[in-house]
């Protein structure tokens, strides 16, 4: 079971931490190192997330940016990632000089997979719906996979190959769409300046509605992405599963 090779996206991440107490020295910074929150930085071609770590001790900083090195990691040149940033903001220029060190990863992307499972063999995570940063639900959906996987196999009288394909069926859909919603908003966050780029400014000083650009905002697609219930939908394959097999059980009755 494998799927295709990886392919480059154009993009790299730099993922760097600083303290809490080095950003309070400086006024500029202060509430971003006192009020818990994630924030945003869009431009063209790249982006910045960052928020508090470890109980407010930690700030985490993750740049999104044009990929220019040849091979997938390296230890990064801070003069250079703070030259890719110099016009930006800036409060987040002084962030970024009290950067000590910092690695950065290319960013691929692979194509979905046509199946996780074959027999009694399945795949979860990463290792079958890989995803983009963008909407940072990796690590999520990889617990969700488990989740669904241990209530199915906690099922008194399911085999192992109906527990596996029961459990594809629960969550490939989800995890498609998670996983292509985080590759469409690297084009919203990495705009060039110009009128999209304006009109999606306008959007985000809006009220959110159904498609807001700011996914976490929207108001139908945030309670679908963060109130998944695993039990919920576990119960909902296995009525259907029973189901299916009473009508089996009905038929042959009839046939008989």
């Amino acid at each position: 079971m494998q799927g295709p090779p990886p392919q480059l996206t154009g993009d790299l991440a730099y993922r760097i931490v600083v303290k809490a107490s080095d950003m309070k020295a400086h006024p500029e910074l202060r509430d971003l190192a006192e009020k818990p929150a994630i924030n945003y930085w869009l431009g063209p071609s790249a982006h910045v997330v960052c928020y508090l770590l470890r109980s407010g001790d930690l700030y985490n900083i993750v740049l999104i940016c044009p990929d220019d090195q040849r091979i997938d990691a390296a230890q990064a040149d801070l003069q250079g990632m703070r030259a890719i940033f110099k016009e930006w903001d800036p409060k987040l220029r002084i962030l970024l000089g009290l950067v000590q060190e910092s690695s950065r990863w290319r960013l691929q992307d692979s194509e979905e997979m046509g199946t996780w499972v074959r027999g009694k063999f399945a795949l979860l995570g990463d290792a079958c719906h890989a995803s983009l940063p963008y909407l940072a639900q990796g690590a999520a959906l990889a617990i969700e996979d488990g989740a669904v996987l241990g209530q199915l196999l906690s099922v008194d009288g399911l085999n192992i190959p109906t527990t596996l394909s029961t459990y594809e069926g629960i969550r490939k859909a989800r995890t498609t769409r998670i996983v292509k919603g985080s590759a469409a908003l690297r084009d919203i966050f990495h705009l060039p300046d110009g009128r999209e780029q304006r009109e999606r400014d306008k959007d985000f000083s809006s009220e959110p509605f159904e498609g807001y650009p700011n996914r976490w905002a929207d108001p139908v697609f945030q309670p679908w992405l963060f109130g998944y219930d695993v039990q919920k939908e576990v119960d909902k394959a296995l009525s259907a599963l029973n189901t299916d097999c009473d009508d089996v059980r009905a038929s042959a009755g009839a046939s008989a």
